[in-house]
């Protein structure tokens, strides 16, 4: 029996080989390759330190194919002093795309593309939908909340979409529809009219023989009703613009929603948007204002429509982990209770340091992506569509992913990353990996089947190779197979188990240093 099951992983190993997905996607007939991107690197336009020119430069030298920019959209904040707060304010703003200009910033992106031919730049932003002050400025308790919870935005090509981004630092971009309770923002008028009422008011009734209104005006009348009227001014000022917007920097529990209504935006829009940096805490503090962000890995549950978010640096350990959010969400949208899947990236989250600290990002932090041609819209439609691999701690020697697949074994069919395949027989994973220079980085697509562990077999690495690398798979957030392999890895797992509705397979390779997180493949059992 041993026997027989070894013939038969032999054969689908050589079927595999033969017959590589990454070269011929049977379902669309293009070839594809793997291309090198990289993503979230702000340069001096807002926060970094590098030039636009130098940041391209070093994507240039280590050898990327495509380079998203994602400068920060705006970096201003406001204070006021309740109940004047437009009034009794101070606001402090730092460069960003805003003060740059959008149109100067993609004209920017659009020059360089045309310097560097061979590289493909793609316009981004990073942005922050929403932040929130909480405590007292007397008390000495006064902090800047939630500015570091991050959304990346990319592919909007149009300098009006940036500056209608829905975010808190520009009131205008998150109107609302009036409301019954509009009505008591109008209390200025009431205010000054009352004011005017009092102002003319006499001590005492008294007409003259004509009719005429004799009294002495009252001088607390006249005080009072010059004080009503500054006042309703003033209110009616801080009122100006007479702007309804869904919130501003002093709602309390605001939730998801702002974060919601900027990835429908960008979503209506037709770019990409990638939660930045979901377990990443930020405490801080400047001029004895504190500056806090606590982690978030529940915005992956919490909100829906987003195209993924950046897995690498700082979204592997608890939201990527077997179980963890992205898997909820995973095993929501296989359910039906989510209409768009989660994908995976990684963010090079780079934007100060030295120029061979930002080289070493680019060649150690990259997101693979399976596209059939180098150009803007093939690589941004990958992405949607979740064919690509995300990788972290490469560096001179990275290990390369050649495939990721699931074939049905009944048929030979087979997809990768990103795919729906409905299969009849059983689900044969398929993992093939090894160092740049033994696998130039081409990679595979792959068919799913569904199940539980059945035996895998790897072939055998030389005798006294170093078997460094592990590979796990994951099944609907739980661990199915590991394994401890040597390079170059060949790995082929029979999920014995049969599919009882819509099922995902995911996988993990590590060694030493470097992690490769795929995207998901998802099968459906035939018939249903």
């Amino acid at each position: 029996m041993k026997a027989l099951r070894n013939t038969l992983t032999l054969f689908i190993f050589v079927w595999i080989v033969a017959f590589p997905a990454c070269r011929v996607c049977a379902e669309e007939g293009f070839e594809y390759r793997w291309i090198p991107v990289g993503l979230q690197v702000s340069t001096s336009i807002s926060d970094g330190v590098f030039s636009l020119d130098d940041v391209v430069d070093a994507a240039h030298e280590t050898g990327l194919n495509a380079l998203i920019v994602t400068d920060r959209d705006v970096m201003r904040w406001e204070y006021g002093l309740w109940p004047l707060r437009r009034l009794f304010r101070r606001t402090i703003e730092a460069s960003s795309i805003s003060t740059y200009g959008f149109s100067n910033y993609l004209q920017d992106i659009e020059f360089y593309s045309k310097k560097y031919p061979e590289l493909i730049l793609i316009p981004g932003t990073e942005t922050a939908p929403f932040y929130c002050w909480r405590g007292s400025l007397l008390m000495r308790t006064l902090k800047l909340c939630d500015w570091h919870r991050q959304i990346l935005v990319v592919g909007l090509t149009e300098p009006q979409d940036y500056r209608d981004l829905p975010v808190v630092s520009h009131p205008a971009s998150i109107r609302r529809a009036l409301r019954w309770s509009d009505i008591f923002r109008l209390f200025p008028f009431a205010m000054i009219a009352l004011g005017v009422l009092v102002f003319f008011r006499r001590e005492y009734p008294y007409k003259d023989e004509k009719g005429r209104e004799c009294g002495r005006f009252s001088m607390k009348g006249r005080v009072a009703g010059v004080a009503a009227v500054l006042l309703g001014v003033l209110f009616l000022t801080n009122e100006s613009p007479f702007l309804p917007v869904a919130y501003d920097p002093f709602t309390r529990n605001a939730g998801y929603s702002p974060y919601q209504r900027m990835i429908d935006y960008v979503h209506e829009h037709g770019g990409l948007t990638f939660w930045a940096h979901p377990e990443a805490a930020n405490v801080s503090g400047r001029d004895g204002i504190g500056i806090e962000t606590a982690a978030h890995p529940e915005a992956l549950v919490e909100t829906t429509g987003y195209t993924g978010f950046a897995i690498f640096s700082e979204g592997y350990k608890v939201v990527g982990r077997p179980g963890g959010a992205w898997d909820q969400a995973l095993i929501a949208y296989c359910r039906g209770a989510r209409e768009e899947p989660v994908w995976a990236v990684a963010g090079m989250s780079f934007d100060q340091g030295s120029k061979e600290e930002l080289k070493a990002r680019m060649r150690g932090t990259r997101t693979y992506v399976l596209a059939d041609a180098l150009n803007w819209h093939h690589i941004l439609e990958a992405m949607r569509r979740g064919r690509m691999y995300a990788t972290v701690g490469g560096r001179e020697r990275p290990v390369l992913l050649r495939e990721f697949s699931v074939m049905d074994s009944s048929n030979g069919q087979k997809a990768g990353p990103g795919r729906t395949f409905v299969v009849s027989g059983s689900a044969i994973i398929a993992l093939t990996a090894g160092l740049q220079d033994e696998d130039e980085g081409e990679g595979a697509v792959g068919g799913a089947d569904e199940g539980e562990g059945k035996e895998e077999t790897a072939f055998p690495a030389h005798e006294n190779q170093l078997k460094d690398v592990k590979v796990t798979v994951v099944r609907n957030g739980a661990v199915i197979k590991e394994d401890d392999l040597a390079l170059p890895v060949r790995f082929i797992y029979v999920d014995p188990v049969p599919l009882s509705g819509k099922t995902y397979y995911r996988a993990v390779i590590k060694r030493g240093p470097q992690i490769i997180a795929t995207n998901p493949i998802f099968v459906e059992p035939k018939g249903t």
